[in-house]
């Protein structure tokens, strides 16, 4: 199973952490694949980049979740709390997304509107 995240490339390195301790730390936490974009692989005109957490259901919604928690920590994200991003529709659908997920504010602010 995959998750992927659009995150502001300003807090990819509150992620990753001094050569990549933090990432280590969440990857050892939650035993998860994470994978950062590098900011060469943006969407034309954007400047955010795709963080996909994969593993089993369990590690992914950990390591989601610890991803979410450090960039919403990160003072550069208060810049970014009301951004309309104007790719949300480049992912394919999912199809086995449930259809009634409700998300916090900041976890749907950190991934962008959501149409489930």
């Amino acid at each position: 199973m995959s998750c992927l995240q659009i995150v502001p490339n300003a807090c990819c390195g509150a992620v990753i952490g001094r050569a990549g301790s933090t990432i280590r730390t969440i990857v050892e936490d939650c035993g998860a694949h994470i994978k950062i974009s590098s900011p060469e692989d943006c969407y034309p005109g954007v400047s955010d980049r795709v963080v996909t957490v994969t593993g089993q259901m369990e590690q992914v919604i950990r390591g989601s979740y610890l991803v979410i928690t450090k960039v919403s920590e990160d003072p550069n994200y208060m810049g970014f709390g009301n951004v309309v991003f104007p790719y949300t529709n480049i992912l394919p659908p999912q199809p086995h997304a449930p259809h009634n997920l409700h998300l916090p504010p900041q976890v749907s602010r950190c991934i962008g509107p959501t149409t489930l």
